[in-house]
């Protein structure tokens, strides 16, 4: 009869990745927050950089 109980003890990581993504599915303020954090880490920089080899062997 307690099986719903039981399922979120079994399942909570699914029911809070849920809650988030339905807060930033709801919540405009909480996507843009979560955004700047992301950008501000620097894993969505998009400077490149070129780098030149140096060990070039001819072969003649």
């Amino acid at each position: 009869m307690n099986k719903f109980p039981l399922w979120i003890r079994k399942n909570w990581s699914t029911v809070i990745m849920i809650a988030v993504l339905i807060l930033l599915w709801v919540n405009p303020d909480a996507k843009a927050w979560v955004m700047r954090q992301m950008i501000s880490t620097g894993l969505f920089n998009s400077k490149i950089e070129e780098k030149t080899n140096m060990n070039i062997r001819l072969i003649a």
